[in-house]
């Protein structure tokens, strides 16, 4: 019986977040531009990228359709499939999460997430590491805020988005706007 394995490299990923945005001293930033799409991506990664730990990761591959309650409000449905390739140790994901007011406080985030995310992507076993993965929305509603350094950005988002990680890199388009990191 295969099991899908944890992203623990999705957590180095994450960590590339930290921008060279200068901290001024102000604890908050309005988060505007490219510096607050790219915080948003952050948040969209970190949140589902723990949902996923807690719901999908070590769980038998194949199909998926669950409800799961948020940690502090909503629910996301998850529905799709999982697979590993045991002769090269790859996972493979290919699913759709509907979120629906769903809040997760993490200790660098507190993000609300509302519409439909399409998640693929593959990586690899063990010290290969993260190949790449895509999500992708229509639309989706992103509030909150997420750190970088010591700095919280706020970020208010309503719009179509697509967020790729290929390797160690991230970059997309958030409400039209190209960022990168």
């Amino acid at each position: 019986m295969l099991k899908i394995l944890s992203v623990l490299a999705m957590a180095a990923i994450l960590s590339q977040c930290s921008t060279s945005k200068k901290d001024d001293g102000d604890a908050t930033d309005t988060g505007t531009g490219a510096f607050e799409d790219r915080i948003g991506a952050f948040m969209v990664l970190n949140t589902t990228n723990f949902i996923y730990n807690q719901n999908i990761a070590n769980t038998t591959v194949g199909t998926k359709n669950l409800t799961v309650n948020c940690t502090e409000s909503g629910t996301v449905v998850i529905t799709g499939t999982t697979s590993v390739d045991s002769s090269s140790s790859t996972n493979k994901v290919d699913l759709t999460y509907v979120f629906t007011k769903c809040r997760y406080v993490l200790s660098d985030s507190d993000t609300t997430l509302d519409g439909t995310l399409k998640n693929t992507g593959n990586w690899k076993s063990g010290s290969s590491g993260f190949t790449a993965a895509t999500m992708t929305s229509d639309k989706i509603s992103i509030d909150g805020y997420g750190m970088s350094g010591s700095t919280k950005t706020e970020v208010s988002k309503d719009c179509a988005a697509t967020i790729t990680v290929d390797g160690s890199a991230v970059s997309g388009t958030m409400c039209g706007e190209t960022y990168s990191y």
